[in-house]
């Protein structure tokens, strides 16, 4: 489901009632669990995020203007690098299974680009913009798991059942169309009211506010990012391109069964792609991935072989 959107609303702001929140939940629109103080988007947040724009009990005057949200650079940008996550999607769908919706890839991402071209822009790019990008681009990221392009689609190609490619895009679009309303509909129930953590949120809302608070770390930060990727291309390149000096895996010198552990796929296979699937779902889920396939492909598939169900 794409992700939901996370502006603001002022007028339901000031209807609340609920005491004050963090920047940081205020800046995603979401709340943290457990914490009364963080339930829902109230006056003084908003007033301390919008730059000066005072509540409706106040008498002073509005000392800036009110900032802005949604733009059409914010949602180019979002929807720049939603397109380069999606495919991405596809291709790790496809490989691990897992997909990340990007919102902090986003946030990061459309950060530096003003930040390093800034003279081309007339006003900052502020911290709600960013939200607005963010929030593009994890939605388009997420699309291809939406449209089935991660099992569905491959499945009934494989059963040589094509799917045109005019029925993809009106298949996408009217779920795109369902998911906004939706999204609509549920903001208030899930964000506002029931103050669901929307652990990703919050997350993504701390990052926001520390780069823009501070370029330093938005830059230490996309540097890592951009050494990660270059080390991933360079070795993905020397593994399947050529000259093709690394090996596809690492296969355990051993026989199980009979079988070498090569033909059951056992070993560490050279791919930045799985480490990092890795480091996303953390130890336990590593754990569980790790001995699901030592029963799969270390028990299971050579029993099958030996009763003749495969081959």
């Amino acid at each position: 489901m794409p992700a939901l959107p996370l502006t603001f609303n002022r007028d339901e702001a000031l209807q609340s009632e609920t005491p004050r929140v963090d920047r940081a939940s205020a800046l995603a629109g979401s709340a943290s669990p457990g914490a009364a103080s963080r339930a829902e988007l109230t006056v003084d947040a908003v007033v301390e995020l919008e730059n000066g724009w005072p509540s409706a009990t106040d008498s002073a005057p509005v000392r800036g203007p009110r900032p802005r949200q949604l733009t059409a650079r914010a949602l180019a940008v979002g929807l720049a690098i939603g397109a380069v996550l999606a495919a991405g999607n596809v291709y790790t769908g496809l490989k691990s299974s897992f997909i990340d919706g990007g919102a902090l890839t986003a946030a990061l991402l459309s950060f530096t680009f003003f930040a390093s071209f800034k003279r081309l822009a007339r006003m900052p790019f502020g911290p709600f913009e960013n939200n607005v990008a963010q929030t593009a681009a994890a939605s388009a990221a997420v699309m291809g798991f939406v449209h089935g392009l991660m099992a569905p689609m491959p499945a009934l190609n494989l059963m040589g059942q094509a799917t045109p490619a005019w029925a993809l895009w009106v298949w996408g679009m009217g779920l795109a169309l369902i998911g906004v309303v939706l999204g609509v509909l549920l903001r208030r129930k899930l964000v506002v009211e029931d103050a669901l953590p929307f652990p990703t949120g919050t997350a993504t809302a701390e990052l926001i506010r520390t780069v823009h608070g501070d370029q330093g770390s938005a830059a230490r930060r996309t540097r890592f990012l951009i050494w990660a990727a270059a080390a991933a291309a360079a070795l993905t390149w020397f593994r399947d391109g050529r000259p093709a000096l690394i090996p596809q895996a690492l296969y355990l010198p051993l026989t199980v069964g009979g079988l070498s552990a090569a033909s059951l796929t056992l070993g560490v296979a050279t791919s930045p792609l799985m480490a990092a699937t890795g480091m996303f779902i953390g130890l336990r889920g590593a754990a569980s991935l790790f001995g699901g396939g030592i029963i799969a492909w270390g028990v299971v598939a050579p029993v099958a072989v030996h009763l003749g169900w495969s081959k």
